[in-house]
């Protein structure tokens, strides 16, 4: 009989299937408990093989294989002759029992299972690849091959070829992390088709195992995600146009009351001309006003929409809000108390660098709606308080201009709260809670933090009031003193002057009311249609000073005559004047004060400001000069 180390042989070698060894006498020497369940427990030790198994070999000395029936199940017998050690002389032959129903069963579960898999892999709709520990392509299914344009042929057993070579660093880092048994899901990355087109992914891998669980390589699902952004391009669009529609309906309202009073009171004063002065005053001063309310709800639009220039300037945050104050007082009305807690000595000097006039309309804005929610009385408060990192509540790291601090102002109310359901969306532009309300207040403040380089929070609990706290980046001074200088109205005197101007305008009415407001300031004014005209205009004129011109004209735009200008009248300076400015290098010279700009609608006192602030600076204030000589 065969040793157990033979026996191990046999059981170790054959796995599930069963095992005998025969010796020279043809009888079984040993047979393991597989084999006698496949021969349903006839075989024993001793047994003649043959006449257990009639259709069995009488002889085991060449190897070979046969299929018979056993009871219910068909079986292949395998036998090998054995050169036995010689602790088992008498072996001859190791036979092995295998079930032919069940490797057939086996091999047709594979089969079907093989089959599915390739119909899920060709059928599936976004890409599938995998990559071998080489990184060479070993699946690429239909979907790659519509997706990038290579077929399978073209990419199996090469290089993986989507990755641009700047990006193919990241790749391998990516590819090693699977390789590293760590998968992972919804990365979006951007790859190249075989035209050179690019494409963007949302990239799912996971690593592939052999039966031993050693990662022999890497699958991935590539999800085109350019449907999926015309998608969103589609609802960004719809909820535009629904945005648009609120806008529309909003201010159609405000400036139709507005319109109402301007035409009405203008459509009087023409019937009556012996209006007495005192009522012909009041009803200009209210035309006046419509007119400006007008002005400020258009500049809230475009500060939403970051299309207001900017002209930022150092200034102290505790001045900013001192010179501010008599305004809120106006607009919160006597029912609530204005508290402006002064800062600490250490705080007093802190700097920040804003538009004034776009500081003053954010605290207007906030002081509103806080009052709206103090409809019995109140207390809005303004406090300034200790300058912070760049970090948001909600863990955003904001950079800040110079050393990363802002400069904080908190601006609190006792009022009503906003419900936590609200508290996200009161920076949405149009949304409100107000029935008469056009939801741009708190927008346009959040686009003048923005403009400014800031960040704004809200706390709020309803019934308990609002906090706001603003974050504008913090400078350093820039001269001594300067930051605390106010601005004061200018006097009549420092507006006029008696220089000769070209005024610029394609819109008859606008050329009209500019030219008569600089004529009240005593300049001397000829009106050119657009820029063609405008330089013949100059050729008959030699003596301008200066060009206002309006930038969107036909023919000849305000940006194009002023290039003109600088090759045949170099010297001349030139002061544009638009709603807002569409050209994105022109934007940036005027917010840094290398290009004068007057934006419409412009109030009398701006066109006299301006228009002598750029005399002095081309060096041709005749004012000025006048002065000077008569001083001396």
């Amino acid at each position: 009989m065969a040793d157990a180390t033979l026996r191990e042989h046999a059981v170790r070698d054959t796995g599930p299937a069963g095992a005998c060894l025969i010796d020279l006498a043809g009888r079984v020497a040993f047979v393991d408990a597989a084999a006698a369940r496949l021969t349903t427990g006839t075989l024993n030790v001793g047994d003649r093989l043959s006449e257990r198994i009639p259709w069995a070999p009488a002889s085991f000395d060449v190897e070979g294989s046969v299929v018979g029936q056993l009871g219910s199940r068909r079986v292949q017998l395998t036998w090998t002759p054995v050169v036995a050690p010689d602790s088992a002389p008498g072996v001859l032959a190791l036979v092995v029992f295998e079930d032919h129903d069940a490797l057939r069963e086996l091999e047709d579960g594979l089969r079907v299972a093989s089959e599915t898999l390739r119909s899920l892999v060709a059928a599936c709709p976004v890409g599938i690849v995998t990559l071998d520990v080489d990184m060479l392509v070993t699946r690429w299914n239909p979907a790659a091959e519509a997706l990038f344009g290579w077929s399978s042929e073209e990419v199996l057993g090469r290089p993986y070829p989507l990755v641009p070579r700047s990006e193919w660093p990241s790749f391998v880092q990516l590819f090693q992390r699977v390789m590293d048994g760590q998968g992972f899901t919804g990365v979006e990355a951007r790859r190249t088709r075989k035209d050179g087109a690019p494409v963007e992914l949302s990239v799912h891998t996971a690593p592939m195992r052999d039966p031993t669980g050693t990662v022999v390589g890497a699958l991935a699902l590539l999800e085109d995600l350019s449907e999926r952004r015309k998608l969103e391009e589609r609802v960004r669009h719809a909820q535009t146009m629904e945005a648009v529609g609120r806008l529309a309906g909003g201010i159609a309202h405000d400036f139709n009351n507005m319109l109402a009073v301007i035409l009405g009171l203008s459509e009087v004063l023409l019937l009556r001309p012996d209006t007495a002065p005192d009522s012909r005053q009041h009803a200009l001063r209210e035309i006046v006003a419509c007119a400006e309310r007008a002005r400020k709800l258009t500049a809230q639009l475009l500060t939403f929409s970051r299309r207001q220039v900017l002209r930022p300037e150092v200034r102290s945050l505790s001045a900013l809000v001192n010179n501010a104050t008599t305004l809120l007082r106006s607009v919160l009305g006597e029912e609530v108390t204005l508290q402006h807690v002064p800062p600490s000595a250490s705080l007093a000097d802190v700097c920040v660098r804003v538009d004034a006039n776009q500081f003053d309309q954010l605290l207007v804005n906030l002081a509103v709606n806080a009052r709206d929610a103090m409809s019995a009385g109140g207390v809005f408060t303004l406090r300034i308080e200790d300058p912070v990192a760049g970090r948001a509540t909600d863990g955003r790291a904001v950079d800040a201009a110079g050393g990363g601090l802002f400069a904080v102002l908190a601006v609190e109310d006792t009022g009503a709260g906003i419900p936590a359901d609200a508290l996200p969306l009161i920076f949405d532009p149009f949304f409100t809670t107000k029935p008469d309300g056009t939801g741009l207040g708190l927008a346009s403040v959040y686009g003048i933090v923005q403009q400014s380089g800031g960040f704004i929070e809200v706390a709020s609990e309803p019934g308990r009031g609002t906090r706001f706290r603003v974050h504008l980046p913090l400078v350093a001074q820039e001269g001594p003193g300067q930051a605390h200088v106010s601005a004061v109205p200018h006097a009549e005197e420092r507006l006029r002057g008696g220089e000769h101007v070209l005024v610029v305008e394609d819109e008859a009415t606008v050329r009209m009311v500019t030219a008569h407001m600089l004529e009240t300031l005593g300049y001397r004014v000829t009106t050119a249609t657009d820029g063609v005209d405008a330089q013949a205009v100059l050729a008959a004129h030699p003596d301008v000073a200066v060009v206002i011109t309006d930038l969107s004209m036909p023919r000849m735009n305000g940006r194009a005559l002023a290039l003109a200008l600088e090759h045949s009248h170099p010297n001349l300076p030139v002061v544009f004047m638009s709603a807002h400015l569409d050209v994105p290098d022109l934007r940036s010279r005027v917010e840094q004060g290398r290009v004068a700009f007057i934006q419409k609608p412009a109030t009398r006192e701006q066109l006299g400001t301006q228009v002598r602030a750029t005399l002095r600076k081309a060096g041709r204030d005749t004012v000025a000069t006048g002065q000077e000589q008569s001083r001396q």
